[in-house]
């Protein structure tokens, strides 16, 4: 019964450019067992794709069950311009908890990035953190937080506010799944930098969710594994997986796990990532919020065409039964979403620059 998820916290991972294929590619034993498992402990949604890529749209389209057009940053190169581009009518999900008493936080994996920073810092959560420099790797704008250390400031900053007493929001993002990056975790001999990164990952998310399953916080909290977006298909990506699309979209995953929740897959048949944040509303009974959304609960019938439509910059797709270009009888569709994508980043220029 949903009833019983008033007030609970809620804890969202978007594990950076991970497709649905990686978890299901038997070709590679064991390479993500403890992702698996988590899919087998929850529930698990089932033909669902990305309504956006990449990354700076598919973290705001989420939490906003949004579209935009722009990657977010264009022409933005200070903190002061980022504001002015996120500076819209749109209504978060951050927003909409903070109004119902929850602390909401983002954890930063790239905390010295010029445009992510500024980006994350107008998505409406209370604080943007990225943990104790001490544990950060490279330097310069080249800075960032491996998704173990990642993963474990996740799990101190929930048990902390929990010990606190306060309902909470926490999100991450984490990078090491980053398409070109390799890890010192290793996945058999370790020659594919491919297989590694998700590897490491899995590593990494093991050692959250049993610290996890361990605390006070499988009692009163929804734990969610996303990405935020479909794998790019790069020449090495593609290979690895013998994944052959063009697109920059694909199934994904979406795992929901709460207090005696019992495993179930859900088949949403093609509908995307726009349902994520009516979902977690849904979840938690926050009904009669004025919002933007594009995208319905998981938990209704009542999907919107949206729910079936991706849009990558000019590029669209229909996610109807298989991924394909969007038809020529789809058009008016497209014209909506572009409308929409007219307020949903402000592209004025900013005063005085």
């Amino acid at each position: 019964n949903k009833k019983n998820l008033d007030n609970m916290n809620v804890i969202v991972i978007f594990a950076e450019g991970t497709s649905r294929k990686v978890l299901e590619d038997d070709k590679y034993p064991d390479l993500m067992p403890a992702i698996n498992q988590f899919a087998s402990e929850s529930i698990d949604v089932r033909n669902y794709y990305n309504h956006t890529a990449p990354t700076y749209r598919g973290i705001r389209g989420q939490l906003y069950s949004s579209y935009q057009f722009n990657e977010g940053y264009e022409g933005a190169t200070t903190a002061k311009q980022m504001k002015q581009r996120l500076n819209t009518k749109l209504i978060g999900l951050p927003e909409i908890l903070n109004k119902n008493g929850y602390t909401t936080e983002m954890i930063n994996p790239e905390p010295k990035h010029k445009q992510f920073t500024p980006y994350l810092n107008n998505l409406g959560f209370d604080k943007v953190i990225s943990g104790d420099s001490s544990q950060w790797e490279g330097s310069g704008s080249g800075t960032f937080l491996s998704d173990k250390d990642n993963l474990n400031l996740l799990f101190n900053q929930a048990n902390s506010l929990n010990q606190k007493d306060k309902k909470f929001m926490l999100s991450t993002y984490t990078l090491q799944t980053h398409n070109g990056w390799d890890t010192d975790s290793q996945y058999g001999d370790g020659k594919n930098a491919v297989l590694n990164k998700f590897h490491n990952f899995d590593e990494a998310f093991s050692a959250f969710y049993k610290k996890f399953e361990n605390s006070d916080l499988k009692d009163n909290t929804i734990l969610i594994l996303t990405t935020d977006h479909a794998s790019y298909a790069s020449p090495e990506y593609a290979s690895t997986f013998d994944d052959k699309r063009t697109a920059f979209a694909s199934t994904v995953p979406l795992m929901i796990k709460y207090p005696n929740s019992k495993h179930q897959e859900i088949d949403v048949k093609g509908r995307n990532s726009l349902l994520l944040t009516p979902t977690i509303l849904d979840m938690l009974n926050i009904e009669d919020e004025k919002n933007y959304f594009m995208g319905t609960s998981l938990f209704t019938n009542d999907a919107t065409k949206y729910e079936y439509t991706t849009e990558i910059g000019s590029e669209f797709y229909d996610t109807t039964g298989i991924l394909k270009a969007l038809p020529a009888s789809k058009k008016s569709i497209k014209s909506e979403i572009l409308k929409y994508d007219s307020i949903s980043l402000n592209m004025t220029n900013v005063e005085g620059e």
